[in-house]
């Protein structure tokens, strides 16, 4: 048996007003279920909205319907449009029924009322909203009659301005006294009244993402109705990892079925924090190199250095940092503490130790890059050091030591274009890995996929099964920072060193100009790739943290600073604190992030 019946959805101006408070731009702009855009980017669904006052069905929408507060029994809509005939392929028999769209969203009946979970996180969708936190619902006692489908939830909608348009990729709204937001939610569908589902999972945040970011139009976050007592609060999270934040302190009610608008991001009354990158030297005399065969420890002023490269933190967590000096072959401790540095381990301790290139942690041992002795050495924690191998061939170019998730080593050769794989790190079986044009530098991104740069001012990743891919840069050696989501129409350096951060944000040291050129006198920068709203790097952006246009000594925020020809990178589990070594002015400095929030101005979006 087939049963069938007629959808008829409709939406009005509400007659009832919200007065205008703190500059929201409500009143007339509260709609029942409604939007001004027609160019929406959602799939095809019902909650598509089209015009000024309706919205549509599409073929293929699925309804759930409980009859007596049973099981759901699907129906599928046979038509386009405003109204939609839906039918069912085994019909449902009942005194009652309640429904619900998406049937996907249907959780059961429970004391009469519908069940249903309200995504924290929500896709952005240019026009429209999330059409998986969507969720309409009604009820009737008459299958054969007119049924009328409401909104249940409250839609929160915001303006990405055009010149804002492809920056914001997540907004999040958050209710300050913390009442649910999204979760698990009972509704009864006769009035809209709802409720928490008991012992089911509430959140007072609710996240918008979008990867690319959001282009310039109006976007729809979906709340469940409520009162948030002492009000919202709502942050925009730029491609830079800037942002634009609102508060409004009273209380304020979201009622089901409604459109509240909070405006333009960015306009007149949000706040906009960036973020200052403070340079400062934090070991060694800038442009004076150490001469005489040895180096001296001590505090900042004191020490010195020849040719400071490789970084990394000391394997006991102490929060100290283990550097190298390959011109002198030292391996020296700086104190981030103290500001003191003082030598550790030097080639009179090890003969296999010369021109240490980069330093690995690995357990608590460190493992050791040589590049003019074409070895790599593990050195324990009470400086036995293990010769773990030497059989390269006289390359002078072995120039990195990694290890990926199961503790499998692999060493780089830029001189012979190849990337070795260890089983275990003992050194008893070793393999080509890959093959690639000079490596210079690499590092495993979560799931064991290999992020390596190159002489060609690229950045390639070699997936598990060995497939290599570009990453990032454009093969044109300078540094643009290109357009944000796009890493392939950035410039990039010589990239000897970079570093993860626990959010995926990727830190690296350039330099530009010719590998010959011993002075130097082209830029040279810090910078970081940010993933996109995912933690991808499909959508990820270039940005320039430090770094003047020319090479130079000088401290200072941002792109004030010089350097030159900075080298080994690492950044504090924070990210508030950035260490590198800045190998032609013979230093390590140090760049602090600074948060700095302004209210915004009319003269600063004009």
């Amino acid at each position: 048996m087939r049963t069938s019946f007629n959808t008829v959805l409709f939406c009005v101006i509400l007659a009832g007003l919200v007065s205008c408070k703190d500059g929201m731009d409500n009143g007339s702009n509260i709609l029942s279920f409604t939007a001004e855009r027609t160019d929406f980017s959602a799939p095809p669904t019902k909650t598509h909205l089209v015009d000024f006052f309706k919205v549509h069905w599409n073929s293929g929408d699925k309804v759930a319907v409980h009859a007596d507060g049973g099981s759901a029994v699907l129906y599928t809509a046979q038509s386009d449009g405003a109204s939609t005939t839906m039918t069912s392929a085994i019909g449902t028999n009942g005194s009652s029924f309640m429904m619900v769209y998406p049937y996907e969203a249907s959780k059961g009946i429970l004391d009469g009322k519908i069940a249903f979970n309200l995504p924290s996180l929500q896709k952005a969708y240019n026009g429209t909203f999330d059409p998986e936190a969507t969720v309409s619902l009604a009820s009737t006692d008459n299958l054969t009659a007119e049924v009328v489908f409401d909104n249940a939830l409250s839609l929160i909608k915001f303006n990405i301005p055009e010149h804002l348009s492809g920056m914001v990729h997540t907004v999040t709204f958050e209710s300050r006294s913390g009442e649910p937001l999204c979760g698990a939610i009972l509704c009864d569908p006769s009035d809209l009244s709802n409720e928490m589902y008991p012992g089911g999972e509430s959140h007072s945040v609710v996240t918008m993402k979008s990867a690319p970011a959001m282009t310039a139009g109006d976007y729809y976050i979906a709340i469940r109705p409520c009162t948030m007592t002492t009000g919202f609060r709502v942050t925009a999270l730029m491609y830079d990892k800037t942002y634009y934040s609102r508060e409004l302190t009273y209380s304020y009610t979201c009622e089901d079925d409604y459109i509240y608008n909070i405006g333009e991001v960015g306009s007149p009354g949000w706040y906009y924090t960036s973020f200052d990158y403070i340079v400062t030297t934090v070991s060694g005399v800038g442009q004076t190199r150490a001469d005489g065969g040895t180096l001296i420890d001590g505090s900042c002023e004191q020490t010195t250095w020849r040719n400071v490269d490789a970084l990394c933190w000391m394997p006991d967590e102490s929060g100290r940092i283990m550097a190298a000096d390959r011109g002198y072959h030292y391996l020296r401790i700086f104190d981030p503490q103290t500001q003191e540095t003082s030598t550790w381990l030097t080639s009179n301790s090890s003969s296999y130790m010369k021109v240490p290139w980069r330093v690995t942690t690995h357990g608590s041992d460190l493992y050791i890059a040589n590049k003019d002795t074409d070895n790599i050495l593990k050195v324990a924690s009470d400086k036995t050091v293990t010769l773990i191998d030497n059989d390269f061939g006289e390359t002078n170019g072995i120039m990195d030591v990694e290890f990926d998730s199961d503790g499998n080593m692999y060493v780089l050769d830029r001189d012979n274009n190849t990337i070795y794989k260890y089983n275990g790190t003992d050194a008893s079986s070793k393999a080509v890995y890959a093959t690639l044009t000079k490596p210079l530098s690499m590092k495993f991104l979560p799931g064991d996929n290999l992020l390596v740069t190159d002489q060609q001012s690229m950045m390639n990743i070699i997936s598990t099964d060995g497939t290599n891919s570009a990453f990032a840069g454009s093969g044109v050696n300078g540094k643009a920072d290109g357009r944000p989501g796009d890493l392939f129409s950035a410039k990039l350096g010589y990239i000897y060193d970079f570093t993860i951060g626990e959010d995926g944000t990727i830190y690296f040291s350039q330099w530009n100009g010719s590998l010959s050129d011993q002075e130097i006198t082209t830029g040279s920068n810090v910078r970081m790739i940010v993933p996109d709203a995912y933690g991808n790097y499909d959508h990820a952006s270039v940005v320039t943290l430090a770094g003047a246009d020319d090479s130079g000594f000088a401290d200072g925020i941002g792109k004030e600073a010089m350097l030159k020809r900075p080298y080994g990178i690492i950044a504090s589990t924070d990210q508030r604190s950035i260490y590198f070594s800045d190998e032609y002015n013979y230093v390590i400095r140090k760049i602090d992030v600074v948060p700095v929030t302004a209210k915004v101005r009319y003269e600063d979006i004009l």
